[in-house]
């Protein structure tokens, strides 16, 4: 093979080397949209569409798009979940109930987001009708796939039962999974 060869196929060798899973902060949004934030509690305001949020500050979220159906179908043949050492179930259910269609499409809506192992940091959300599924971020940002979420969401339904508000604090990870109705806080 000669050297013009090799260096023509160099840049996808290194483009292959250095993918990384998808990272939503660098990603550029669709839009920003106001945020209510009343003592920590993160809610949209009116006319926000159905999708995906990553809080940018205290007034603005970074929205990002619905979800893929056709990735929500794949969800849990894509990536192996984290050690089951790292996962612990920690539940805890606010007693608030919901149309649980609505909490299903919320959930499988941040899932289909985390099944190329998003990166993102703070807050993030989907939003469905009134729905929020929500990640918080309590260290230096999360990766997170769909199976480790499916698994949090999985200890919620199991001790909340499926239509009922609630979530799962998984120490280890620095971080919280949940689902909550008109707002949501982290």
């Amino acid at each position: 093979m000669q050297l013009s060869s090799l260096l023509a196929i160099l840049p996808t060798f290194v483009a292959i080397a250095l993918a990384k899973p998808t990272d939503v902060l660098t990603k550029e949004p669709i839009a920003y949209y106001p945020v209510n934030n009343d003592d920590g509690r993160i809610s949209a305001v009116e006319g926000s569409p159905n999708g995906l949020y990553v809080v940018h500050n205290n007034t603005h979220a970074a929205y990002h798009g619905e979800a893929d159906t056709q990735t929500v179908e794949k969800i849990g043949r894509i990536n192996s979940a984290r050690a089951a050492a790292d996962f612990t179930c920690d539940p805890s259910c606010n007693g608030q109930q919901h149309n649980a269609g609505d909490i299903q499409s919320a959930e499988n809506g941040l899932a289909s987001w985390f099944s190329s192992g998003l990166s993102w940091n703070h807050q993030i959300y989907y939003l469905q009708n009134s729905v929020y599924a929500f990640g918080c971020d309590y260290g230096n940002g999360q990766t997170t796939k769909a199976s480790d979420y499916q698994a949090s969401v999985s200890c919620v339904d199991s001790h909340c039962g499926s239509s009922q508000g609630g979530w799962d604090s998984i120490h280890d990870w620095k971080a919280t999974y949940g689902r909550e109705f008109g707002s949501f806080g982290c």
